[in-house]
């Protein structure tokens, strides 16, 4: 899934919830209606400025909702995961091994997904030659 298609999917998901529409956010004046449609549409990908505005019109986290699809709670959670991403960006190798380790023990079908088998958290892809 491409990351508009996912911040379409999660953006209608997120507005059917909590009953917001395009009319409403661009009545609003903090974003265009027409801008708002044109990240629900999915089809072409809007700036990374734009997805910004948009997502902090709603209070949500761009980044984290153009990753994939999630279920409308997951997409109200957006900002705190993304923060807690910002964090574990700053974490060594080491303490992510502890993490990954933590988050393996709380949902161990899940973790595979997200960390290939060829990934060395060293740091490096092993798949990759050169």
């Amino acid at each position: 899934m491409k990351p508009s298609e996912a911040l379409a999917a999660n953006l209608k998901a997120h507005f059917k919830q909590s009953g917001v529409t395009a009319h409403t956010i661009g009545k609003s004046g903090e974003v265009l209606q027409k801008t708002v449609g044109s990240c629900l549409t999915g089809t072409v990908p809007p700036s990374i400025n734009t997805v910004q505005e948009v997502c902090s019109a709603v209070g949500l986290d761009a980044m984290m909702i153009q990753r994939r699809e999630y279920r409308s709670h997951q997409i109200t959670h957006s900002i705190m995961v993304g923060r807690i991403a910002d964090d574990l960006m700053e974490l060594d190798i080491d303490q992510l091994k502890t993490i990954r380790e933590m988050v393996k023990g709380l949902m161990p079908e899940q973790v595979s997904q997200y960390v290939p088998a060829d990934l060395d958290l060293g740091g490096h892809d092993r798949s990759v030659k050169g």
